[in-house]
């Protein structure tokens, strides 16, 4: 959404202003479109791996990928700058300021994902002391008597 604010703002319109149509809006569509594609070109990277984020793999280890990734900035090039599809779309090209916007979702992503990641293993790391308390929580709550050993969670949590 920001970069399809900032789209309508470079093409002049302020907050409490009639909303823009025309070349304006179909602008700002594009910005928010290409924000959306550059997202989920980030995110392809970042699904690689469960665990690690994609600097850690290599940008260019998947060479597949970045096929991929090349088709997609290219058919969103298509899709924002051929006319005809543009106006198909009722979309067009955003202005720069709006595109460098658009571009923030990459990092956003990337970001987001490693910060998950890192969660994730904290967790899995802190995991078989965790497991091994609430195990043994649930045993002592329901009166059931048993090894609250990672070992024994399966038939714990199956109950």
């Amino acid at each position: 959404m920001t970069a399809f604010v900032t789209a309508l703002v470079v093409a002049g319109w302020r907050p409490g202003e009639d909303f823009p149509t025309g070349h304006a809006l179909m602008a700002a569509s594009g910005a928010a479109f290409a924000a959306v594609v550059f997202g989920q070109m980030a995110n392809a990277f970042a699904c690689r791996s469960a665990t690690m984020p994609p600097w850690r793999l290599g940008w260019t280890t998947n060479r597949l990928l970045l096929g991929a990734v090349a088709v997609e900035l290219l058919a969103l090039a298509a899709f924002l700058a051929v006319p005809a599809v543009a106006d198909l779309l009722d979309q067009a090209v955003p202005p720069p300021a709006a595109l460098l916007v658009a571009l923030g979702a990459v990092p956003a992503v990337l970001i987001a994902d490693a910060l998950h990641k890192a969660a994730r293993a904290r967790h899995r790391d802190a995991g078989p002391a965790l497991a091994t308390q609430s195990a043994g929580h649930r045993a002592h709550r329901s009166g059931e008597v048993g090894d609250p050993s990672p070992a024994a969670i399966p038939d714990l949590i199956h109950r």
